[in-house]
């Protein structure tokens, strides 16, 4: 598969922005013939084949890709026949503290349908927002770009210019987060990602500081906190749907994870006054 743009570049992480321009761009360039600069962050997500020039780097574009582009940053496209991407141009927001870390490339794969949606609905609400500035839907386009970019920023490096060991790591992680409550072993799990077991755990804690055991643990018990906060279920049937039937062993857990028993999480969440899940 090709390799993607590699890098990143930071962005800051609490400022909010509603898109100066959201919508679908027709292109035809070929050769790179023009350079497109603008003062402000450049989201793409491409529906053809093509070739792109940015940060100094050339990468084969596909339906289906991503690009992030900051301000100033400069690109150039060939193309072998006109497409249409979808693109929002965002200006960067007043804001101190800590930075995203965004992605030059994202091949998204199977993801690309789920953003395609977001970003609809971004340029839906800047649509609305031209006409009612500083009303809902200019605020619900700019938190959907800081959720946008947070999601991005966040996501694992698994796309096709990831490494072996990435993809597996991440499909590994997400099969935990999709079905805490199966009881993989870890001889499965990785044969189910097509890695050892020695080199899933290796590269697995390596990505997230600690052991897949520990992974699937707190995939378990916040899926017990969702449970426990949005409906009556006893706590043992709780425990039983995320993988934990035996209802003190759920309950020690429980309380390493989430630092309280599940009987006081679901009270202080009723009260309104809502533990933190410590991972």
């Amino acid at each position: 598969m090709d390799p993607t743009l590699g890098g990143s570049f930071p962005w800051p992480a609490r400022g909010l922005s509603v898109p100066r321009i959201a919508g679908h761009f027709n292109l035809r360039d070929r050769d790179f013939s023009v350079e497109y600069r603008i003062p402000f962050l450049a989201v793409h997500l491409y529906a053809y084949h093509g070739r792109i020039r940015l940060a100094g780097q050339e990468a084969a574009i596909h339906p289906g890709d991503l690009t992030i582009t900051p301000p100033d940053g400069g690109s150039r496209y060939h193309l072998p026949r006109p497409g249409s991407h979808l693109c929002l141009h965002i200006a960067v927001p007043e804001a101190s503290g800590p930075a995203l870390e965004l992605p030059w490339h994202v091949r998204l794969g199977d993801e690309a349908t789920m953003l395609r949606e977001r970003l609809m609905r971004i340029i839906d609400h800047v649509g609305r927002a031209r006409g009612a500035p500083g009303g809902p839907a200019e605020a619900a386009a700019a938190g959907g770009v800081l959720e946008l970019l947070a999601w991005l920023a966040e996501r694992p490096r698994a796309g096709a210019g990831a490494s072996r060991g990435e993809r597996a790591v991440a499909q590994a992680a997400a099969e935990l987060r999709l079905r805490p409550e199966r009881a993989w072993r870890m001889a499965d799990l990785a044969a189910h990602v097509g890695v050892s077991p020695a080199y899933l755990a290796r590269r697995f804690r390596r990505r997230f500081g600690h052991t897949v055991a520990r992974y699937q643990l707190v995939q378990r018990i916040g899926a017990a906190q969702a449970l426990l906060a949005c409906t009556v279920e006893p706590v043992g049937s709780v425990g039983a749907r995320v993988g934990l039937p035996d209802p003190h062993h759920f309950n020690k857990l429980f309380r390493r994870i989430a630092g309280v028993p599940p009987s006081v999480f679901r009270s202080r969440h009723r009260a309104g006054d809502d533990p933190i899940l410590r991972y």
